[in-house]
């Protein structure tokens, strides 16, 4: 299991993916992240970017297993999901203020084939969506700047590269 302190140093660390990522017609790719930090690395990281709209980190606790924990997904214009209802019980002590605030806000919100970033909390794994705007990324209908946006926001550095170039 990962820890919401495991979480906050994925998200802040500085990362990057090594090869580019080729944009156009893929149905799922799968990109292994890179710390800067070499004693990062122990916490598999992946950036999996799907046709559908999806944009997602996880973190894969065991190779063999393959047993994957989303820690961030962005869904562009996804499926409909409904957020638990706030419970200050279970709000791990790592948490800021300002993600608390939000999950109050959003306690059982409804999103409706809209966009939305889901965020790992400890106890509710990817439970927890927020919009995107709310954790300062920007979503458009052109999928490279989601990609990218969402990268700059969660300190990935990463090339794009158009299909078909040589």
């Amino acid at each position: 299991m990962i820890s919401q302190t495991d979480f906050f140093k994925i998200i802040k660390e500085y990362k990057y993916i090594e090869e580019p990522i080729i944009t156009g017609d893929f149905l799922q790719k799968n990109y292994k992240v890179l710390f800067y930090d070499d004693s990062l690395n122990i916490f598999n990281v992946f950036l999996d970017i799907s046709k559908s709209g999806s944009i997602e980190i996880k973190h894969t606790i065991n190779k063999r297993a393959k047993k994957a924990i989303p820690i961030l997904r962005l869904d562009i214009n996804g499926a409909n999901h409904t957020n638990p209802e706030f419970d200050k019980n279970f709000i791990p002590q790592e948490i800021d203020d300002r993600i608390i605030e939000l999950m109050q806000k959003y306690s059982g919100y409804k999103f409706k084939k809209e966009s939305h970033l889901h965020y790992f909390i400890e106890d509710y794994r990817d439970k927890w969506a927020f919009p995107p705007h709310e954790l300062g990324v920007s979503v458009s209908s052109n999928f490279n700047k989601n990609i990218q946006n969402f990268c700059h926001n969660f300190n990935i550095k990463i090339t794009l590269q158009t299909e078909g170039l040589f």
